[in-house]
C-alpha cells in the first residue's frame, strides 16, 4: 500500500505510525511519504496558481510518485 500525506494535516499523518506497525505485523508492504509542509488535500491546492510552494511541491513530488509506482505494474 502507498501513503501520501501532508506534514501539516495532523489528523490524518499521526497515524501513519500505527498503521506501519499493523501492515508489518500482517506482513504487508506499506510505503507512506509524508510531504513537508503540505496540508490536507494538497493535490488539488498544489495545482491552484497561487499555491503555496509546499502544497506544490508535494503536488508535483506525488505526480512523479504516482507515474512511478504505475510503471511497475
Amino acid at each position: 500500500m502507498y501513503g501520501f500525506y501532508g506534514e501539516k494535516d495532523a489528523r490524518i499523518t499521526a497515524s501513519v505510525p500505527d498503521a506501519a506497525a499493523e501492515m508489518k505485523k500482517d506482513g504487508k508492504t506499506y510505503e507512506p511519504v509524508i510531504y513537508d509542509g503540505a496540508g490536507h488535500g494538497f493535490m488539488r491546492l498544489g495545482e491552484a496558481p497561487d499555491a503555496n510552494n509546499a502544497n506544490k511541491k508535494a503536488h508535483d513530488d506525488s505526480w512523479i510518485r504516482v507515474k512511478e509506482i504505475l510503471g511497475k505494474l
